[in-house]
């Protein structure tokens, strides 16, 4: 693995200092207000000592109804009890890899901190994941000690226990059974299992006086934890953070606390988190994404908001709870991936395609109005009667419908993980929802740039954050170096090699653009590229992204490597289409798989495909498609955990289909 000893030689790159950015300082020396800690863990205990009886987090009781509250003291307690029995009873030591196994919930994030707080290195691992994908983390990780949340996960922790895990062929190793040793389970809800007996521990008891803590006192089990913590510096290893896998065999991206800490510097200089802001945060933790937004609620002193635990044996997603929590938990900040934005679009849209005769005119309108009237009474300071009554009129309406889907105190969303399409953040901005998108990759800890209040440009990831430097290579490729670029791959050192050089540069395999004030726009990944018959170069995330807006379109690939025109596979939104079909196909079968058939859904699908052509070049354009009566989603395998589409994999699946569409 390389060096990091010096992060910035000189050299011809693009900086921030070059641009001279007001909200991400141009000064690389540090601050009063920079995180000083030498990890983490430090930063998480100093804050709760601060801030002792200031609201942690919350997360709603999905029988009752009701939201149960952590104080920073009590989290600061749970966590030392954790940390301490891991120590204790399990003989966890710095430098051990302890995994965990669960979505999103408050319990994640306290196990997250017990595992830093030893010097022990956290190994998250996708809640969505099969039995054999998680053993090939495990084994790769080396970890041991997991922390499991369900009878779910914990069935899938019995299959690797009882029997050989076959392992694929990875860097230094050819592939075949191994079996992997699990010396202990933590399990989040309470479960029976003969598999572990006396490996398997119960989380309640251990946050509780009582079995493991031995009379000693929750202030002394604080101390003795940051006794430990003085000795993890920030060169440690915090974090092995696997790749989500959409191209192959995940990777494990080696972290430093200093790789974090960096980073979060720059996180709090930019507005994005302060402190005690409602961070609602549901995406799977196990994601680089959602763990930046956790650590940097945790740097800025916020409050973490978690969804409802909808079924208590299994780690399942339910859209509707989600955005019932959302609108009753009134966030001020909401992270998330693109497709949630796209789904909210396309939802909004299409409920105002079937409101009513007086309704849907209006609510047309108010959308179309409320932003220039905003912006002009922002520049002059006041409106004349007319445009006041109109403005009145689009406010009351606009504010309806955005208070319906994320509560009355949303300050901003942010966005990450996947190219967000320019039309989402303009339709949402048409809301007055500003969603500020940034940019980065697991191996970058895992973000390099991001948009601000002060300085946001639709359409780009903005610009670098402090210390971070990026430049282009001559095939337009975006490399990046700084303190937050990570070590490089576990047990992988041919694989560090090729993205990681020598003197600190981090090829991201993304196609970029930098404007003159430095702001940042990716036009595609390198590999995903398509190359026509006629030799042009085609981003197709860019085609899929727009042909996504549609409100009837749930998922799309665009396909056409070197053939002379573009193909496309789509899915139907259920929701949207299901309403449509109600109104124009009165007492037809409704069903997905007519419905993808039908000619009429054809002819609605090819007028708004035609909208989308008009911002497209002819050579861009889907000359033929093929409706799928099956959604790409996380359990068919043809999205990643992070609903990323897996190109490949849906490729591999649907190539009779694309290759009849051409044939026809």
């Amino acid at each position: 693995m390389n060096s990091k000893q010096d992060l910035r030689p000189q050299g011809t790159t693009l900086t921030n200092s070059r641009w001279g950015n007001s909200d991400h300082t141009d000064i690389d020396a540090p601050r009063p207000d920079d995180i000083l800690e030498e990890n983490l863990g430090q930063r998480f205990f100093n804050t709760a000592a601060a801030s002792s009886g200031r609201l942690f987090a919350k997360s709603r009781d999905f029988d009752s109804g009701e939201w149960n509250e952590l104080t920073w003291g009590e989290a600061a307690s749970q966590v030392a009890r954790v940390a301490s029995f891991l120590r204790d009873e399990l003989g966890v030591k710095k430098g051990d890899k302890v995994a965990v196994l669960s979505f999103t919930r408050v319990e994640w994030a306290l196990a997250d901190l017990a595992i830093l707080s030893l010097g022990a290195i956290s190994t998250p691992v996708y809640h969505s994941l099969t039995s054999s994908e998680a053993a090939f983390i495990l084994w790769n990780s080396e970890a041991q000690i997991i922390f499991c949340e369900n009878q779910e996960q914990l069935d899938k922790l019995a299959e690797i226990d009882s029997a050989p895990s076959s392992i694929p062929e990875t860097e230094g190793f050819d592939g075949g059974e191994v079996k992997l040793n699990i010396q202990g389970v933590i399990c989040f809800e309470q479960i029976q299992s003969s598999n572990f007996q006396s490996r398997l521990y119960d989380w309640q008891e251990i946050i509780k006086p009582g079995k493991y803590s031995k009379g000693v006192e929750t202030a002394e089990m604080v101390e003795l934890v940051r006794y430990d913590l003085a000795k993890v510096k920030r060169t440690d290893l915090a974090s092995i953070v696997y790749t989500s896998g959409t191209t192959g065999i995940p990777k494990g991206v080696v972290q430093t606390h200093d790789n974090h800490l960096s980073l979060l510097n720059s996180l709090l200089l930019s507005g994005l988190i302060g402190s005690g802001s409602g961070v609602f945060l549901f995406l799977p933790l196990a994601h680089s994404f959602a763990r930046f937004i956790f650590y940097g609620a945790i740097a800025a002193g916020g409050d973490l908001i978690f969804p409802a635990i909808v079924n208590k044996r299994k780690s399942e997603f339910d859209a509707k709870q989600l955005f019932s929590d959302i609108q009753n938990s009134n966030p001020e900040i909401l992270p998330s991936v693109p497709r949630i934005y796209e789904k909210v679009m396309t939802s909004v849209q299409g409920k105002t395609s079937t409101a009513g005769l007086i309704m849907k005119p209006l609510i047309a309108w108010a959308m179309g109005n409320w932003k220039p009237l905003k912006d002009k009474l922002e520049q002059k300071g006041s409106l004349g009667p007319v445009d006041k009554t109109r403005f009145t009129l689009a406010d009351k309406v606009i504010k309806k419908i955005r208070t319906s889907v994320f509560g009355n105190k949303l300050s901003h969303c942010v966005s990450g993980g996947a190219p967000l399409d320019e039309q989402v953040a303009r339709f949402f901005d048409s809301l007055g929802i500003l969603i500020l998108e940034g940019y980065g990759l697991t191996e970058t800890t895992p973000a390099l740039s991001a948009n601000t209040k002060q300085r946001n440009r639709f359409g780009t990831v903005g610009r670098v954050f402090r210390n971070v430097e990026v430049k282009l290579e001559k095939d337009g490729e975006l490399i990046t170096r700084g303190p937050n670029v990570a070590v490089g791959y576990n047990r992988m050192p041919e694989a560090t090699k090729k993205s990681f050089s020598e003197e600190g540069w981090f090829s991201t395999g993304d196609i970029a653009e930098i404007d003159s004030e430095g702001f940042i726009k990716i036009t595609d990944r390198k590999k995903d590229l398509i190359v026509n018959a006629g030799g042009k170069n085609i981003p197709p995330q860019k085609i899929e992204g727009k042909l996504k807006t549609i409100p009837f379109v749930s998922q799309a690939l665009v396909y056409g490597d070197r053939k002379p025109y573009l193909v496309g596979l789509f899915t139907l939104d259920p929701e949207n289409i299901a309403s449509w079909a109600a109104a124009n196909l009165p007492g037809e079968d409704h069903s997905l798989s007519n419905l993808a058939d039908h000619p009429k859904v054809r002819d609605l699908l090819d007028s708004e495909i035609d909208k989308v052509h008009a911002d497209l070049a002819s050579y861009e354009e889907v000359k033929r498609y093929r409706v799928l009566a099956e959604d790409f989603t996380i359990e068919n395998g043809l999205l990643s955990p992070t609903l990323k589409l897996k190109r490949k994999k849906v490729v591999e699946k649907y190539l009779g289909e694309i290759e009849s569409i051409y044939r026809n």
